[in-house]
């Protein structure tokens, strides 16, 4: 189907990225843009996600990428107003010996990131914790915003937000190819 001129962008994939990425430029102000899936949303590896919420990653930039990710996860209700799936349980990193000295410098990192995390003392531990064997950890990393999130209710989310700006969804259309044409 010739579609020239008709968008100025267009998603392929409707799993988180790919609706998350819709949403986004349509929010940011781009006037035509299209989704295109080739099923539903979340029909592939997004739905098969199980979706754990962490930031305790070993590099800032992930780090600070999941903390934006709560952020937007936690605003859907109001930004939305359909409820993305999170669910602030909290988290939890059981750190054996040999790991211990690279998960302090991970927490501080994460911790200069501007992320609520921390180790937790023996007591916390006890408390928190009551099935724990301590056996073999040398320590237990804590952040509480972190949890899960129903990858398919949040996909959904970010469509729907999507359509609502404006958005054009075209599921059960696969993309064979990708044709441009002047600028």
């Amino acid at each position: 189907q010739d579609m020239s001129a008709a968008y100025d962008v267009i998603v392929v994939g409707a799993g988180i990225t790919g609706s998350s990425t819709a949403y986004h430029l349509k929010k940011q102000g781009v006037q035509r843009v299209a989704l295109f899936e080739r099923r539903a949303p979340a029909a592939g590896g997004t739905g098969k996600s199980a979706a754990i919420i962490r930031q305790h990653y070993s590099t800032a930039l992930l780090a600070r990428l999941t903390k934006e990710s709560i952020g937007i996860l936690a605003a859907m209700p109001d930004e939305i107003g359909v409820n993305g799936g999170y669910v602030r349980s909290g988290w939890v990193f059981l750190v054996p010996d040999a790991m211990i000295e690279a998960a302090r410098k991970n927490v501080a990192m994460q911790q200069d990131c501007g992320i609520d995390t921390r180790f937790l003392d023996d007591g916390e531990i006890a408390e928190r914790l009551p099935w724990l064997n301590p056996e073999g950890v040398a320590g237990v990393a804590y952040e509480p915003d972190g949890g899960y999130a129903d990858p398919v209710q949040a996909t959904e989310a970010f469509v729907k937000g999507f359509r609502d700006l404006g958005g054009e969804v075209c599921v059960n259309t696969p993309v064979r190819e990708l044709l441009r044409s002047g600028d």
